[in-house]
């Protein structure tokens, strides 16, 4: 019960992203994020990943993350 509560209580905050192609972010890692916010602003784990590669965007990665809680308020 406890490993679930705990696999939950991860997903409190999730996002999703697209960014230039960049193999190093792969499912289990952790990613930094900025620009959104101090509540949003920091690390987060990744929970699933896709690299796509097309003539008309080149290589781009799309992520989704998630994290236990929002960030500081102070």
């Amino acid at each position: 019960a406890e490993a679930e509560y705990c696999n939950i209580a991860r997903r409190f905050v999730t996002g999703h992203g697209l960014c230039q192609g960049d193999g190093r972010i792969r499912v289990g890692t952790e990613i930094s994020l900025q620009g959104l916010g101090r509540l949003f602003d920091g690390e987060y784990y990744v929970s699933e990943v896709r690299h796509m590669f097309d003539r008309q965007q080149g290589y781009q990665t799309r992520f989704v993350v998630e994290r236990p809680g929002l960030g500081s308020e102070g």
